[in-house]
């Protein structure tokens, strides 16, 4: 009795054994998934895409007779964008140039209106990339073009200059497509609004939050 259950708790264990054995040998024949590697991904190349956003914030300094006004100035903005990238190691390095069109006003005292109705920038974009994220800084030239109304009196328009710099997030989420989030602060410096018996020099500024969707002309998981 004893040797019978003796053997058959060797026979159990072997059995036990060569099961294990028979289901492990397949399973290590399997290709095993690795995990992404972020070096197949390079964001060189050319890129156009569109945005949408709006003033978060903004502020137009109009100085008249009698004082200084102040107009906040909110509103949506949409338009393009088209740019070159340049990566090297995980750094990229880039130019981009956009302009943006929108419903921007801001009210103050007798001006009925303050609009900077079309915006543009010409900025560098410098980046880290974490593989299919691109993370990255930029600053360069802004040009904006605003009218600005008195009931009864006029309603000039003119051209402003001024610096951009923000801060962003691009996403690529297939070879040719990128997905990005965007914060441009922006300054506008002054220029001068003439009335037949007043004038004012104006400057102003905009906090602008937007997103957008980029076209890729190389492949970026070349």
């Amino acid at each position: 009795m004893s040797l019978n259950f003796k053997l058959l708790k060797r026979s159990a264990a072997l059995a036990a054994i060569v099961c294990f054995a028979a289901t492990a040998a397949p399973a290590a024949d399997l290709p095993q998934e690795l995990p992404p590697d972020p070096d197949i991904f390079n964001w060189t190349g050319f890129y156009l895409g569109g945005h949408g956003g709006g003033a978060v914030e903004g502020n137009a300094n109009i100085p008249l007779p009698g004082g200084n006004l102040n107009a906040d100035l909110t509103g949506f903005l949409g338009g393009g964008y088209g740019g070159y990238n340049y990566q090297v190691d995980n750094f990229v390095l880039g130019a981009e140039a956009d302009i943006s069109f929108g419903d921007l006003k801001g009210n103050a005292g007798p001006v009925n209106s303050f609009e900077p109705n079309v915006l543009g920038s010409v900025r560098f974009r410098a980046g880290y990339a974490y593989g299919n994220f691109l993370p990255y800084l930029t600053v360069g030239l802004g040009i904006a073009g605003a009218e600005q109304r008195i009931p009864g009196v006029g309603n000039p328009s003119n051209t402003h200059l001024g610096v951009v710099a923000g801060a962003g997030m691009d996403w690529a989420f297939s070879p040719q497509v990128s997905a990005r989030l965007e914060y441009l602060y922006s300054y506008y410096d002054r220029e001068r609004y003439s009335y037949p018996a007043l004038s004012s020099n104006t400057d102003f500024d905009t906090h602008v939050v937007r997103g957008g969707i980029s076209w890729h002309f190389g492949n970026l998981t070349n």
